[in-house]
């Protein structure tokens, strides 16, 4: 009794003591929150980065949990839909952090991002939260601060010809700029790729690019090739020579007369109903004509060198499925910064850039939740797909019990004389078919966990890593929660569904990122999303003859399966059952072979109706894995662009993973679509 009074004596002290503690740390800590592309940048159905800024302005340092939850915007103390994610703090006595904080948005829904910090005994220390986000809508990102574009860029409107939804709309553009750190002046960008994930084109000069870091520019090379648009300004002759201007341009860079067409005059399209959506017949767009004026023209500039090629806006060459422009003129300077013509031209490159993603299947970091878009690739996860038999079976079993326990059963205990003793063998036979239909229960769905994954990898032709798409199939026999890791740094992951139902949460850490509370019900798939890149050894290259033909060399260090080449333009498709390690093959070598029934081969879908016999002689399933991702896409894609090949093939032994998550991986199909061409031949 006496040690029991001196515990609660000594939990009652402790008690007192560590109140006034964390009143006075929750009294010190201050935070802010804003997207980390600046406020009034629009939210997204997939990924975004939040910048945190947290301010402890006690003489003690304060640990705990920083929650950021993206809640909709009607929803009252967290209720609603929301998604959120958890990342530790320590901030020390009287200083200040900044923590970048990947989130995933909303489908369809206006909203907010709420930040919760959240000391180690659970007390909540400060809270804080974003205006109302605008729609998901062409974004403009400047690495400038301020921007002096963005006040007249804003309200044009261009029209978009491949906007998520298919057909023709129109859009006005948001234009955001990089906040300066208020200690260093250095932009404050993202530092994960998928922070990128909202932005239509980044314009940057290369003095900008200079201050953000190798990290911070890591991140944006790594968006690039998944994609994205980098529009760059160069102020000086050396700009030219900076070792990742080179790598992103394929070459040495150097500066040139502007063309003829460039100082010339423009015609833009213009939508005539901005407010509205457009029908799609001509009269939904007219055409605006814009010369830049005397001043402007006199200071275009022009480069060439690497795979740089002239285009609208000065010259651009493909990075990954991405484009590099070095801009002919200087958005932030006079005189283009009073131009109308410079103004047009940022809005059309920015049409452009949204306009080319019509040619990637799963836009990097973009993917919405959406359960209905993902259910094929969840019948493909699970396990139960393949043992249906047993429900066949176990159909004939209860048909067979029923016959024999009854009919049978007391005919023949009539026929021996002894009725009775057919309500004495009924238990047994009962117990028999119980027996045997729970066996086959767990023959068919096992007692164990499970993994199943299926990969898609969308790569530049020639380049060493490309961006990967990961669905993640865990399968378990019981309710428990469950832990997810991601596969490498900087990647980002979610289950697919109702974040509210499942408790799921992000945790982000020097470790990575995490999902935990990941629940599901018994022998039910629970699908997980992951975002990232891949290594691809020496890549894909297609290389285009003098002739127009196409080779491929595969430098991928493993073999390629059930590869279909489309040349583009109006050259055949070819199949090819597997290119080895290190072979090179001409597109003539392989068997001709319709994408279609009927209609043009570019566009549409996949169309690989007509290759389904030979997908599946080379792989079993192959065929309906690339119409689950395919379906997967809620966008409408291009999947077969008419001026560029694209080839689609299966990684042999995928990834070369045996287990996910403490669960083996039974089967793991990796599946790789190469667009454009280039690489060592």
């Amino acid at each position: 009794m006496r040690n029991l009074k001196h515990s609660l004596a000594f939990l009652c002290g402790s008690l007192l003591i560590g109140a006034p503690r964390l009143a006075a740390a929750a009294a010190a800590l201050d935070i802010q929150v804003q997207p980390m592309l600046g406020a009034g940048s629009p939210t997204v159905d997939g990924w975004m980065s939040a910048d945190v800024r947290i301010e402890n302005r006690s003489p003690e340092v304060v640990r705990g949990t920083l929650s950021v939850d993206v809640e909709v915007a009607w929803s009252r103390s967290g209720s609603g839909p929301h998604n959120g994610t958890d990342v530790p703090f320590s901030v020390p006595a009287n200083a200040q952090v900044s923590v970048e904080v990947p989130v995933h948005g909303l489908a369809s829904s206006a909203s907010i991002i709420h930040a919760r910090a959240v000391s180690e005994q659970g007390q909540l220390l400060a809270e804080a939260k974003t205006p109302e986000s605008r729609g998901n809508e062409p974004l403009i990102f400047d690495l400038g601060s301020p921007s002096h574009f963005a006040p007249v860029v804003r309200p044009l409107s261009v029209p978009l010809v491949s906007p998520p939804w298919g057909g023709l709309a129109s859009s006005t553009l948001a234009v955001s700029s990089a906040r300066k750190d208020s200690r260093t002046g250095e932009p404050v960008v993202p530092r994960l790729p998928s922070g990128y994930a909202p932005v239509t084109v980044v314009v940057a000069t290369a003095s900008e690019l200079s201050l953000i870091g190798e990290e911070a520019r890591a991140a944006l090379g790594d968006w690039l090739l998944a994609g994205g648009a980098l529009a760059i300004a160069l102020e000086k002759p050396e700009d030219v020579r900076a070792p990742y201007m080179e790598a992103w341009a394929g070459g040495p860079v150097h500066e040139q007369p502007p063309t003829e067409a460039l100082r010339g005059e423009s015609v833009f399209a213009i939508p005539i109903d901005p407010g509205g959506v457009p029908s799609g017949r001509p009269s939904g767009v007219t055409e605006m004509r814009i010369t830049p004026t005397p001043e402007s023209r006199t200071r275009l500039r022009s480069y060439g060198g690497g795979n740089l090629r002239p285009t609208p806006w000065g010259a651009a060459a493909s990075y990954g499925l991405g484009e590099l422009h070095l801009l002919a003129f200087r958005p932030n300077a006079e005189p283009f910064v009073s131009d109308p013509w410079t103004h047009r031209k940022l809005a059309d490159l920015a049409r452009h850039a949204w306009d080319r993603r019509a040619t990637i299947a799963l836009p990097f970091a973009q993917q919405t939740l959406d359960e209905g878009h993902l259910a094929q690739i969840r019948r493909e996860l699970d396990p139960n797909q393949s043992t249906r038999w047993m429900i066949v079976v176990s159909a004939i079993l209860l048909l067979a019990y029923a016959g024999i326990a009854g009919p049978l059963n007391f005919y023949l205990a009539r026929r021996n004389g002894t009725p009775l003793r057919a309500l004495s063998r009924l238990p047994l036979i009962s117990g028999l078919a119980l027996v045997l239909v729970v066996g086959l229960g767990f023959l068919g769905r096992g007692v164990s966990g499970r993994a199943r994954r299926i990969t898609l990898v969308e790569a530049g032709a020639g380049m060493s890593r490309a961006a990967a798409t990961r669905f993640r199939g865990l399968y378990a026999s019981s309710a428990r929660e469950r832990v997810v890791q991601a596969s490498a740094r900087g990647n980002v992951l979610d289950a697919t569904g109702d974040a509210e139902q499942s408790g799921r949460r992000l945790v982000l850490d020097r470790d990575g990122a995490r999902l935990t509370k990941l629940q599901g019900q018994p022998w039910e798939v629970v699908v997980v999303q992951e975002d990232g890149f891949i290594d691809l050894g020496g890549g894909v290259s297609l290389i285009r003859g003098a002739d127009g033909s196409v080779g491929v060399k595969n430098r991928l260090g493993r073999d390629l399966v059930g590869v279909v080449l489309n040349p583009g333009g109006s050259r055949t498709a070819r199949f090819f059952v597997r290119i080895k390690d290190g072979e090179l093959v001409q597109e003539s070598a392989g068997q001709s072979l319709a994408l279609a029934a009927s209609g043009p081969l570019a566009g549409g879908g996949l169309k690989l109706d007509g290759a389904t016999k030979q997908l599946e002689s080379c792989s079993k399933g192959l065929p309906s894995a690339w119409s689950a991702l395919e379906y997967a896409s809620p966008r409408n894609v291009e999947f077969w662009p008419s001026d560029v090949p694209v080839l689609i093939g299966q990684l042999d032994g995928g990834e070369g993973k045996q287990t996910d998550s403490g669960f083996p991986l039974e089967a793991d199909r990796t599946l790789l679509r190469v667009v454009g061409t280039g690489g060592v031949p």
